[in-house]
């Protein structure tokens, strides 16, 4: 697996026995699609700073989300439970149609004689 370390407009292939030492110099270092496998923290007060805000900020648009989310969960339990309601007011009519066939007797069996000719 190939990984690339990358400081400022810097980048590097390096091997995974290298990344604590990368990661200790200030590099971030990504996999070959582009994830951070491991990231250096910010040595500057700003650059702290931004990565709150910017942390802040996502909170802020998930939390929105959430939400959002429960919202429409909520709408649709209530239109799930009206619907449950809904199903259980038409359930005794069919429940009926059902129990009339079964209230009718059976035809009875008739036996017939067989006879044995020799």
């Amino acid at each position: 697996m190939t990984l690339y370390a990358r400081k400022a407009n810097i980048e590097t292939a390096i091997s995974a026995d290298k990344v604590d030492k990368y990661v200790a110099d200030g590099y971030t270092v990504f996999d070959e699609t582009g994830c951070i496998v491991k990231e250096t923290a910010p040595d500057n007060l700003n650059a702290l700073k931004q990565a709150y805000t910017s942390h802040v900020a996502e909170l802020k648009v998930k939390d929105a989300e959430i939400a959002r989310l429960k919202d429409e969960l909520t709408r649709a339990q209530k239109k799930l439970s009206s619907m449950e309601a809904q199903a259980k007011k038409e359930e005794p009519k069919t429940a009926d149609a059902d129990t009339e066939e079964t209230s009718t007797p059976k035809p009875r069996r008739t036996r017939t004689k067989k006879t044995f000719e020799e």
